[in-house]
C-alpha cells in the first residue's frame, strides 16, 4: 500500500501583512525578519526575528539571534 503524501501546512504571512499595514499607516518602521533555508527539503520560509540587546555592553561576546518556533503574531507553528 502506497503512503499518501501529506500536504505540508503553509506558513503564515504575518510578516508581510504587518509590514504592509505599517506602511499604509505611514509608519517609518517594519518587522525584522530572517529568511530560513531547510537544506534537506530545499524549502525557504520567512520568520520574525526577535530583537536582542547586550545585557553587559562591556563584554565583547556577540549577540545570539533568537528565532521562535511559533509565529509571535498568530501563534502558528513554523514548518522547519
Amino acid at each position: 500500500m502506497a503512503k499518501k503524501k501529506r500536504a505540508k501546512p503553509k506558513n503564515c504571512n504575518c510578516v508581510a501583512e504587518v509590514n504592509k499595514s505599517l506602511e499604509k499607516e505611514g509608519s517609518n518602521s517594519r518587522l525584522i525578519s530572517s529568511l530560513i533555508f531547510n537544506l534537506t527539503t530545499g524549502e525557504a520560509e520567512v520568520r520574525v526575528k526577535l530583537a536582542m540587546e547586550k545585557a553587559d555592553s562591556k563584554k565583547r561576546e556577540r549577540i545570539k539571534p533568537l528565532l521562535p518556533n511559533y509565529c509571535p503574531i498568530c501563534g502558528k507553528k513554523y514548518r522547519s
